[in-house]
């Protein structure tokens, strides 16, 4: 992530956290802009996964680092074995790499479908 030198007081219009819980340098508490896009549950697949109890989760994030420097938004993906946002699991992807990968996807399940 590249950082920006402009610093921000306020949520981007998509965060989905409580006002202010980022307001300025050495703010308290969360130190990123958070959304959920979509919760994917996935179920059993025979002889490849069981059945499990975390969906894959697909969120919108931007980090605010300790001196009030805000980072571009990141897609983060969380597969569904993933147990916390450290795990290898879990990956950052830029918006592009983003698209490309639901491009990605949706030519798989095309082929599969096929």
């Amino acid at each position: 992530m590249s950082g920006s030198s402009r610093e921000h007081g306020t949520c981007p219009p998509w965060c989905q956290l409580p006002p202010g819980h980022a307001a300025g340098p050495g703010a308290a508490g969360e130190r990123a802009h958070r959304r959920v896009v979509l919760e994917v549950p996935l179920c059993q697949v025979e002889g490849i996964r069981g059945a499990g109890g975390h969906p894959a989760t697909i969120e919108v994030e931007a980090y605010r680092d300790p001196d009030g420097r805000q980072y571009a938004p990141t897609v983060r993906l969380t597969l569904s074995g993933a147990s916390s946002p450290d795990d290898p699991d879990a990956d950052d992807l830029t918006p592009a790499e983003a698209r490309d990968l639901a491009g990605a996807l949706l030519e798989a399940a095309r082929l599969a479908e096929s």
